[in-house]
């Protein structure tokens, strides 16, 4: 269907590298080949393909089963999807064995293969090779300057700006964090800052989602635990992509409430990181009573608290930390008791007191106080806090919020 074709960032490498893993056998290289030949109707998808070397691939399918109608007429189908882009055009008239393949098949195959052939064939004197498509996964540039040096220095397979569309860039930083081996700590910082900045879009933060994004990511942070820099990233990353309930619940199910506890509580003094992982789960708690339950459970009320009490004068920790602990509190019971029995009434307290001229703190903190004093006991335990003068003041400077 038109939506399984939309452009996924692991199916073409993974297919491709499955057809280059098993050459003698037919219906790997057919059913890879079929794949390709469906996601290739997505132009961000043709550039993928042609950049991780699916047209070898596919030539090389169509050269070793010279005799099999299905794997020939689905590999000839992909090559005619393929070329309706420039850059993998430039890719097929660079491929040798191309011409050869492409006359045996629409010989042998007439009735199915050769309108494919013919369209592949009339198409190749247009391609231009200098637009070749570059290496895969398109290398991270630092600045414009460096990247037209070294696109004049090769020569050749350099994408360009125009080249690079956003959904192209999620292919790409995906297929980067998925292969540890190869990418550097830099790099992966790069490609999950680079996510982060895309999943603010609606669109983005599905097709992230829908490329396998979200595991990858929380993977990411898992390996490279020892970065303080990837895991502030990865944690807004996932605050950005838990802007919607079915990533909320993605998130969740592949460890993302535990990697960011972890993060956490191994960074307590790092202001940045603190103040996305609060948002991060501030979002996870937003709409989900599971994930509500599932974040307690894992102790991250504990390090929500933990965080305001280490940095208390800075106002955007505690607004986003005061919101998920009003969050943490919505219909669940449990969670009012445990935010209350670690203290969290009387940190909510003192962020008011602290950063009384702050609205959002003000609003937050009112708000969460309001939700905790759903439990009879809690309501007790706020009126120790003698906080009549505090609300008070803060209906009075923000009604709109407060009142």
């Amino acid at each position: 269907s038109p939506g399984n074709r939309f452009p996924f960032a692991g199916p073409p490498p993974a297919i491709i590298d499955s057809m280059n893993q098993h050459t003698t056998c037919e219906a790997v290289q057919r059913e890879g080949c079929a794949t390709l030949r469906n996601l290739s109707v997505a132009s961000d998808n043709q550039v993928a393909i042609a950049a991780c070397r699916g047209v070898t691939a596919i030539v090389g399918s169509l050269t070793d089963y010279p005799k099999a109608e299905k794997v020939q007429v689905q590999g000839t189908g992909a090559l005619f999807n393929l070329s309706f882009s420039p850059l993998a055009l430039a890719s097929m008239k660079k491929e040798k064995r191309l011409k050869k393949v492409l006359k045996h098949a629409s010989k042998k195959f007439p009735d199915t293969c050769e309108k494919y052939c013919d369209g592949v064939t009339d198409r190749l004197p247009y391609a231009d090779v200098k637009k070749a498509a570059g290496e895969w996964p398109i290398p991270i540039q630092k600045s414009k300057s460096k990247s037209s040096s070294a696109g004049n220095k090769k020569g050749e397979n350099a994408f360009t700006d125009d080249d690079v569309s956003p959904t192209l860039k999620v292919l790409s930083h995906i297929h980067r964090l998925e292969d540890h081996t190869t990418s550097t700590e830099d790099e992966s910082k790069v490609a999950i800052a680079e996510l982060a900045r895309l999943a603010v879009s609606y669109d983005h933060r599905i097709a992230i989602s829908a490329a396998g994004g979200i595991p990858v990511i929380i993977d990411a942070m898992a390996q490279r635990i020892a970065s303080p820099s990837i895991q502030r990233v990865g944690c807004s990353a996932i605050q950005n992509l838990s802007c919607n309930e079915d990533n909320e619940v993605a998130i969740a199910e592949a460890g993302g409430i535990s990697t960011i506890v972890a993060a956490m509580d191994m960074y307590l003094e790092n202001t940045k990181l603190q103040h996305k992982a609060c948002a991060a789960l501030r979002n996870l708690a937003a709409s989900n009573n599971d994930n509500r339950t599932r974040i307690r459970r894992e102790g991250g009320v504990t390090s929500i608290i933990n965080a305001m009490r280490v940095h208390d004068d800075q106002k955007h920790v505690q607004e986003v930390a005061c919101s998920a602990l009003g969050n943490l509190c919505l219909q669940n019971e449990d969670n009012r008791v445990a935010i209350a029995k670690a203290g969290g009434i009387s940190r909510i307290m003192l962020a008011l007191l602290t950063h009384a001229d702050v609205a959002g703190v003000q609003e937050k903190g009112c708000r969460a106080l309001y939700n905790l004093s759903m439990n009879k006991e809690n309501i007790a335990l706020i009126r120790e806090e003698e906080p009549e003068t505090v609300l008070w003041d803060a209906a009075s400077k923000f009604p709109s919020e407060c009142g």
